[in-house]
């Protein structure tokens, strides 16, 4: 799939038709639609558009395709080495889907990393090929360390921030979920957390059949996933990711922290005879309008 991307809200915007693109749902509806009609997966499924290299977008289409192949980063603009790349197919057309993801993922890092003209270089490029067969395994790991880092966050606040300061970002919103929890791993003192962020870095090993970066991203693994400074819940909670993982609860819980809390009236009791009062904790959840919260 060739154009722009942005990540989980979608790929391919129509700049001819105010903006408009594929969203992640939509792509899994037309997967859904090949799958309806021919009962069969696909067997690679590669985003020539930036970003689209996360958890959330594997996530959603993993029904319908076995190989995903995405970049965490925004793409040149010379996109794919299709000449490359289709040149090795048609020379062993009954290359297995492994095979050919791990072709894509090496062709494309090679044309911008090979020193050569046409296209020129570019240090920041990324890619990898996912098996999205392991998907679940990486979707059970990341809730299992997003629940333990809520149920400790008074004490492991520190270090979380610390993590995220530190890891491998991606336009801003998205970090390398392996580096993240490499970086946590190193830092955190609860024994839950430790032992939750080895079971992510060994499920994304699996998860990962080929990646490659230049040098702008040292540290790149091949898949990452959305964290940003500010959550934008309306957007994240309709995918499935979402749905079936606690990484949305622990956007919820831990991002937006410095929001200022700022009573809005006076201390009221309740006929239980407990006492509130209406707080603002400004724009947590992103959409544009402060949040009004009773506290008791």
């Amino acid at each position: 799939m060739w154009d722009h991307g942005g990540g989980y809200p979608g790929v391919c915007w129509d700049d001819t038709n105010d903006e408009d693109c594929l969203t992640t749902i939509e792509v899994k509806q037309a997967l859904a639609n090949v799958y309806a009609t021919t009962s069969k997966k696909i067997d690679v499924l590669a985003f020539d558009a930036c970003l689209m290299g996360t958890i959330e977008v594997a996530y959603q289409i993993r029904d319908y395709v076995d190989f995903m192949v995405g970049s965490e980063e925004n793409e040149p603009g010379d996109g794919y080495p299709y000449d490359m790349i289709l040149a090795e197919l048609a020379a062993n057309p009954t290359m297995n889907p492994t095979t050919l993801a791990t072709t894509i993922v090496n062709k494309y890092i090679n044309s911008y990393t090979d020193g050569q003209l046409n296209p020129e270089d570019d240090a920041g490029v990324t890619n990898a090929a996912l098996n999205l067969t392991k998907i679940d395994e990486v979707a059970a790991a990341v809730s299992q360390l997003a629940g333990a880092i809520i149920d400790d966050f008074e004490n492991s606040k520190n270090a979380l921030a610390e993590a995220r300061e530190q890891a491998e970002t991606f336009h801003g919103d998205f970090v390398d979920f392996q580096d993240f929890a490499q970086l946590l791993k190193n830092t955190v003192s609860n024994t839950t957390i430790k032992a939750a962020t080895q079971t992510v870095i060994d499920v994304i090993a699996n998860f990962v059949v080929s990646e490659g970066h230049g040098n702008a991203h040292p540290r790149a693994h091949g898949v990452s996933i959305y964290y940003p400074r500010k959550y934008d819940k309306q957007s994240y909670i309709t995918l499935d990711f979402a749905d079936n993982t606690m990484w949305d609860e622990f956007l919820d819980f831990t991002t937006n922290i410095e929001a200022t809390i700022t009573p809005v009236c006076p201390i009221y009791i309740t006929q239980e005879n407990v006492t509130f009062m209406d707080v603002t904790v400004g724009d947590v959840d992103g959409d544009a309008e402060y949040e009004i919260v009773a506290v008791g």
